[in-house]
């Protein structure tokens, strides 16, 4: 298993910028369409010039590509300036953080070294059996942590970095899982999300990481944000 940052937040597949000049870049631009124009004008047949309503149509050509290239660099230019202002926007955000309490939706805590990870549930209703399994990078079960029947509504769970064994973990990245059985006897997998205070922020390409309880987590994996 990878636990690193592209694991968390995926690879884009192409920038808001490049879709657009994909969509409205020409495949001729202005000087060729010109440069192809002039030639034809040169090369015409002196007994046979271009009629005058070729021509307009031409030059209505030329009119139109000119408009659509200008169009295309502004719109780059609105979404660079967009996309600059959002950054420095979840940037001025993430500092403001510091301190707060937040739940993240990352499936990843970071454990050993005196951590001691929440994991938290919200159950749309009673559960039994409830257990949280947490395993390495490799994949290899390391805990479980039973929690028997619990009602509907929010808990969560601490880990104190020991595992089956007894022993502190080492200092390290670790997954978890929750099942449980629901009111119907069906075993269920549920999403959980993690508890824990805004230590710092570090800034990583123009990119905010919230380092939480020794993990990092991007803005938009902040679920809630609390005061306490």
């Amino acid at each position: 298993m990878d636990f690193g940052l592209e694991s968390l937040i995926g690879t884009p597949e192409a920038t808001p910028v490049e879709s657009a000049r994909d969509r409205f870049e020409p495949d001729l631009n202005r000087d060729d369409f010109l440069k192809l124009l002039l030639t034809q004008l040169q090369l015409q047949d002196p007994f046979e010039p271009m009629e005058n309503q070729d021509m307009i149509a031409q030059l209505a050509q030329f009119s139109s590509l000119d408009q659509l290239t200008g169009m295309n660099d502004s719109l780059e230019e609105s979404i660079d300036v967009n996309v600059l202002l959002g950054q420095m926007q979840n940037n001025n955000m993430a500092t403001n953080m510091i301190g707060r309490t937040v739940l993240l939706d990352i499936p990843v805590v970071r454990a050993g070294n005196g951590n001691e990870p929440a994991i938290g549930v919200q159950l749309d209703g009673p559960v039994t059996d409830l257990k949280i399994d947490i395993y390495d990078s490799a994949g290899s079960l390391v805990a479980t942590l039973p929690q028997g029947s619990l009602p509907a509504g929010e808990h969560s769970f601490s880990w104190d970095g020991k595992s089956l064994s007894g022993e502190t973990v080492p200092d390290a990245t670790y997954a978890y899982e929750i099942r449980g059985t629901d009111a119907l006897g069906q075993a269920v997998t549920l999403p959980g999300f993690v508890l824990g205070t805004v230590d710092a922020v570090r800034y990583q390409d123009g990119i905010a990481w919230l380092q939480v309880n020794g993990a990092d987590a991007l803005m938009a994996q902040v679920r809630e944000v609390r005061s306490e």
